[in-house]
């Protein structure tokens, strides 16, 4: 099974991200074409550690779900982590089931 990666790139950075099975590995980004993103995929395929895009922080409706985000991006790749260690990262201990 290969996998299809999505990617929506606004004028502030990435919006969302997309992961689907497909036939091949297949990258396909959508609205401005983002050199940023370009390269950091790159690098994530070859295996290489790469600073993640910019996101676009306008898409998160509330104050919790920005902490995730931000919390998601220091995971580092190989890394695993619990919704419970998530909350906990984001200083919401019992609040593994909201993340």
């Amino acid at each position: 099974m290969k996998i299809k990666i999505a990617i929506d790139v606004g004028e502030r950075g990435v919006r969302c991200v997309e992961l689907s099975n497909a036939e091949s590995l297949t990258v396909e980004i959508c609205g401005n074409h983002n050199r940023a993103v370009e390269e950091w995929i790159e690098a994530y395929m070859a295996g290489r550690e790469a600073p993640l895009p910019p996101l676009d922080m306008r898409q998160f409706k509330t104050a919790h779900t920005e902490r995730v985000c931000m919390a998601l991006k220091e995971v580092v790749r190989g890394q695993t982590v619990t919704y419970q260690g998530l909350a906990e990262r984001i200083g919401s201990p019992k609040g593994a089931r909201s993340v």
